[in-house]
């Protein structure tokens, strides 16, 4: 893992720089409120080619009393590209980010965009050294689970149990299937993880142009915004890169592997289940990994089932493979079952921050939706070596 940025090292992705008086020249500011206590201000970078002025009318002052309008913005290339490399960065980074975009003009922006695209481009397509690296990143990723038979969907409203787990009418009566023995991402698919996939086919990358997405778009972190498609060719493209029959996983799949291999759990992973929120179970260990708020954190910081796999329950909703319907259940017993045929809306699956989002839950989305994240499944009976 890369060292975390010192801010001493390089400034930030913008700065302000007031004009002050004609003789001074330029000076160097900060905007207060978002260098990190106890650390020097570091010191500014002179591009005049990149600097835009603040339009006319704009606020005069910051919220830490800065005045703002002799001030101006410009990109530093340096610090955008450390950015993007950098598995977990200190808050102060992305909170850079998000006061970049707060104040950009779209000439500016664009000059970010540039950067972006050819820093994540790095000349072209992996060769077959960074692929080879690559594959054996995913075989370690890999979390083989053992077939079984279970309860599919809400277990506890079967005849002769003492009651539903959720209240939602699109998971009962639960359906007993079986499931063949599979393998699963341990984690979601990351940026860093979808960043080879968007060099190997010359495309898009992830996040690219979303000033939101922007701000935790990180090696490590998972992916905020996949469309059903894009997850789906990710993994299509993963099965034909190294010959093995990967895909997204079926509804059953992941319900099966987010249950411990089927167990008769709320959830899977080290939450208990009361009277406090899971947000607040979820806020207070993922804090230990990451001091921002519970909107975005690196792979792994909601801990792991009994299987090992992670992050089943946490922030992040996943699509899978199966067309949605809200009554599918209730039906004879099914080996590798799958959804419907066709249909308008995907499944999205999540064990989420809310009180009564469990293992079970479940939504019908657009495919189109955005917010989405995604993990792969390995359709083989036996672990990938």
């Amino acid at each position: 893992m890369s060292p975390p940025f010192k801010i001493t090292a390089l400034f930030a992705a913008l700065a302000f720089l007031g004009t002050g008086c004609a003789t001074a020249g330029p000076q160097a500011f900060v905007y207060e409120p978002f260098v990190p206590e106890g650390k020097p201000f570091p010191k500014g970078v002179e591009r005049p080619d990149l600097a835009l002025p603040l339009p006319p009318g704009a606020i005069d002052r910051s919220p830490a009393g800065n005045p703002k309008n002799t001030r101006q913005l410009f990109v530093d290339p340096a610090f955008i590209k450390q950015a993007l490399d950098t598995p977990s960065p200190e808050p102060w980074v992305w909170e850079r980010f998000y006061e970049f975009f707060s104040w950009s003009e779209d000439d500016v922006e664009q000059e970010f965009w540039k950067v972006f695209r050819e820093h994540l481009r790095r000349g072209g397509p992996p060769n077959e050294k960074e692929l080879a690296a690559f594959i054996d990143h995913v075989k370690k990723n890999m979390v083989f689970v053992e077939g079984g038979s279970f309860w599919f969907g809400d277990w506890g409203a079967r005849e002769g149990q003492p009651g539903p787990v959720t209240g939602d009418d699109n998971n009962k009566p639960p359906q007993y299937v079986t499931v063949s023995s599979f393998s699963i991402y341990r984690t979601q698919v990351t940026y860093g993880d979808y960043d080879v996939y968007s060099r190997a086919r010359n495309g898009k990358f992830m996040g690219e142009g979303e000033s939101y997405e922007i701000k935790f778009r990180f090696p490590n972190y998972p992916i905020l915004s996949a469309r059903w498609d894009e997850a789906k060719g990710y993994c299509q493209w993963l099965a034909k890169l190294t010959g093995e029959p990967f895909d997204l996983p079926t509804e059953t799949q992941w319900e099966y592997a987010a249950r411990d291999g089927g167990k008769e759990v709320y959830f899977a992973g080290p939450f208990p289940f009361g009277d406090t929120p899971m947000r607040d179970h979820l806020e207070n260990h993922g804090r230990r990994l990451s001091a921002s708020e519970l909107t975005s954190r690196p792979v792994g910081s909601y801990g792991t089932g009994l299987l090992g796999i992670a992050d089943m329950v946490g922030y992040e909703r996943e699509w899978v493979n199966d067309w949605y319907a809200p009554d599918i259940f209730g039906r004879d017993h099914a080996v590798d079952p799958r959804g419907p045929v066709s249909g308008s809306e995907r499944v999205v699956r999540f064990g989420s921050s809310g009180m009564f989002e469990t293992a079970v839950s479940r939504r019908g989305e657009d495919p189109d939706e955005e917010f989405i994240g995604f993990r792969c499944a390995l359709n083989r009976l036996s672990p990938w070596r």
